[in-house]
Parts: C-alpha cells; sequence; structure tokens
C-alpha cells in the first residue's frame, strides 16, 4: 500500500512539473508573439473579441480547429508545439485517450466510431454486381480491416468496440445475395497476422508491407475462382518487391491529434518490383501524366522529401492520394482487359500493383468523381469490377453510389 501511494505521489509530482513547465512554454511563446499580435489586432480594431472572456468562450474551438486543419490558426502559430506538449503530458499521466484518440492495448492509435446503417451500400453493391453479371462480366467485393480486429481488439479495460459490426453485416448480407466477397479480415485472422505489426502506430492505414500482402491474396482469390488463370510469374510472389525505407517520418491521421511524444512517429517503406516494369498513370482532374518504371509512375516523389510532420503525409504519395479518376495503362501487363477498381485509400497500392496484372485499370474514388459514375461505368464497359473499401467505412460513397434507377 505504501508503495502505491509513493508510486502516485511521484505521478503527482511529475504532472506538477509537466504542468508548471507547460504554463511557462505558453507565457514565453506568448510574449514572444506579443509585438506582432497587438499589430494585427490593433490594426483589425478587434481588442475587444481577445479579452479573457472571449478566449474562455472560444479557446475549444480554436483547439478543435488546430487539430483538423493541415496549415497554423491564425494567432496560434506552430501548432504541432501545443500538441505535442499536450501529448507529453498525457503520455506522462498514463491517459490512454486524447483528443478522440484511444491508445490501444498494443500501442495502435485508434479512433472508435460505432455501428452504421449500411442497408444503402446492401442495395447498390448487389445493384452493381447484378449489372455486371448482366453483362457476362466479373465482380469482386474486398473488405480490409480496420486497426482492431474483431478476433482480438486489443481496447483498454472499460472500453468496447463495435466498429466492426457494420462491416460484418455487409459482408454477410452480399454473401447471402450471391455476391463473390474476399474478407481480408477473416483472412488475417485464419494466417495469424498481428494486428499490431500490420497497421501504421500512428495513422488508420495498414502499412505498405500489409497492401502488399493484401495484394497477393487477392491474386489467390482471383485465380482460385477462376477470374484469372494460373500464371508463374514474379508478379505475384511478394519476394519479387523491394521494401525500401522512404527515409520520411510522418504523423498519420491519429498521430496528428496527439502528437509524436503520445505514441511515437512512423515511417512508410516503398514497394518496389524487382522486376523490370513500364506503364502509364493519368489523373485527368490534375493534369498528371507519368510514364515509366512503377516507381516513377505510382509514387508522388515530392511528398517523399518533405518531413514536416503535420503538413506532409507520406501514405498520399500512392497513387498521388485519392482522385476521382486514376487511369493505369500497361502494355506489358500479365492479361489484356479491361477492369475498374473502386474504393477508397486502403486501395491505393493493391490497386497500383493490378497495373502489373491487368492492361487497362481506371481506378475510381466515388468520393472525389466529378462525374457520373454509371455513365463512366456504361463508357468503360469492365470486364471484370473490383469493389475494395476499409471496413472502418463500409457506408461512404464508393459503397452508396446512386442507385442505377436515378443515374
Amino acid at each position: 500500500m505504501r508503495e502505491k501511494v509513493k508510486k502516485i505521489a511521484k505521478r503527482a509530482n511529475s504532472a506538477t512539473v509537466l504542468a508548471c513547465l507547460f504554463v511557462a512554454f505558453i507565457c514565453v511563446v506568448g510574449a514572444a508573439r506579443l509585438p506582432h499580435v497587438a499589430s494585427e489586432l490593433g490594426a483589425l480594431g478587434r481588442w475587444r473579441e481577445y479579452t479573457f472572456e472571449y478566449f474562455v468562450e472560444t479557446v475549444d474551438d480554436i483547439y478543435a480547429e488546430m487539430l483538423t486543419t493541415s496549415s497554423d490558426v491564425p494567432l496560434l502559430h506552430n501548432r504541432g508545439t501545443y500538441i505535442e506538449l499536450n501529448g507529453l503530458i498525457a503520455r506522462t499521466l498514463g491517459q490512454r485517450t486524447m483528443n478522440d484518440v484511444t491508445k490501444l492495448k498494443n500501442g495502435l492509435l485508434f479512433s472508435f466510431s460505432g455501428t452504421m446503417d449500411v442497408s444503402v451500400p446492401i442495395e447498390r453493391m448487389t445493384q452493381l454486381f447484378a449489372a455486371q453479371e448482366e453483362r457476362g462480366a466479373q465482380f469482386l467485393f474486398v473488405m480490409a480491416p480496420l486497426k482492431v480486429s474483431k478476433y482480438d481488439p486489443q481496447v483498454p479495460t472499460g472500453s468496447v468496440s463495435v466498429d466492426n459490426d457494420s462491416a460484418d453485416e455487409l459482408v454477410n448480407a452480399l454473401r447471402d445475395n450471391g455476391v463473390a466477397v474476399l474478407d481480408l479480415r477473416e483472412r488475417m485472422y485464419e494466417q495469424g497476422i498481428d494486428h499490431g505489426e500490420a497497421f501504421y502506430v500512428t495513422d488508420h492505414h495498414w502499412r505498405t508491407e500489409t497492401a502488399l500482402w493484401a495484394f497477393a491474396e487477392l491474386m489467390h482469390e482471383m485465380t482460385a475462382t477462376g477470374v484469372i488463370p494460373h500464371v508463374d510469374t514474379p508478379v505475384t510472389d511478394v519476394a519479387s518487391y523491394e521494401l525500401r525505407p522512404s527515409g520520411v517520418e510522418f504523423l498519420g491521421s491519429r498521430g496528428r491529434r496527439t502528437g509524436r511524444f503520445f505514441a511515437g512517429t512512423d515511417e512508410m517503406n516503398l514497394i518496389i518490383p524487382r522486376f523490370d516494369t513500364q506503364l502509364t498513370m493519368e489523373i485527368p482532374s490534375r493534369g498528371i501524366y507519368n510514364s515509366g518504371s512503377f516507381y516513377d509512375v505510382a509514387y508522388d516523389q515530392e511528398l517523399l522529401t518533405d518531413a514536416d510532420l503535420y503538413n506532409n503525409y507520406a501514405y498520399s504519395s500512392i497513387g498521388y492520394a485519392d482522385n476521382g479518376l486514376t487511369l493505369w495503362r500497361n502494355d506489358d501487363a500479365l492479361f489484356d482487359r479491361r477492369v475498374m477498381l473502386i474504393g477508397d485509400s486502403f486501395g491505393n497500392l493493391p490497386f497500383a500493383l493490378l497495373s502489373l496484372v491487368f492492361s487497362d485499370c481506371d481506378e475510381v474514388d466515388v468520393r472525389h468523381l466529378d462525374e457520373d459514375f454509371w455513365s463512366l461505368y456504361d463508357a468503360t464497359e469492365p470486364q471484370l469490377v473490383i469493389v475494395f473499401i476499409g471496413a472502418a467505412s463500409p457506408n461512404q460513397k464508393n459503397t452508396t453510389l446512386v442507385s442505377r434507377a436515378e443515374g
């Protein structure tokens, strides 16, 4: 009992010291900024707005904006420093939750989202499957995992996660409707893959190594179900790819709300084929056209040189992030086939790798698509459609689309 009291007292003393340091820091920063702030406020005639009363009323809104914006909030510069001091204090005090982000038992950062209505995704995905079937074409729905495993959630004591429930409902309903489904959550469990090793600590995405594994599983599934014939090729062998460190440290979507001291930072490995590749990639909406090897074409090189933790996101370098329409063309692909790839950012790397398999891949993210989806679908006449989404968001524009009748 005495040791427990000492431990609590020691933590309390640490908290007191940190609190004093934090207040001192704010004072120093505030003093340094005072002439500039006074000049700005005086010029704008806004002294009344920055009284103590106004500060008390709006500080929560300012802090919330600081957590969500990609740049400094006016009059609150160097926002990352404030977040990191907060994260350091939270870690020292042993807190597992900060700014709506929870540190799981395996150390990963996670934001609980709860359940959502998937009745519309069930209807629309079944409709898209039926459209393919009517044309004598193929369809495959792929569910990527989220950081909390439904088999071993790793949530802190007192927390409960239902985040997989909606994904389960969607998968089960699609299977009941005759839709071919590849549930990668099941494959990870069957193969004993640890979620703690499969995901970035500070981001909601899986590691590129896990995305490469998912690509190999997708190829295995398509071969086993007769979508494509078996081909003995290095393209489907994960050992045929180099894991090259990007050299860029980054904070993911969850880490930007907690800072580097709460759970650390991440670094992404680039997936580079060890065999020769030659392809093109075009993003019409952004005027981007690349031609060359997979490495030259598939990665946004600018995002691999900037180490700004709060304004640069290395994961977005894959396929140049999320775009409404990306056109991949490869005359040397394994199969001469028109494929439509629909999905969110979990599919970015698997979709890019599929350009080594199929000659004509149209990658679609309906969340950012400017044109009507069904018009694009009819114009493309895909021989194969693959929908690839993360289990955290089973109800999204990539699954709700718009009904065929409405379109």
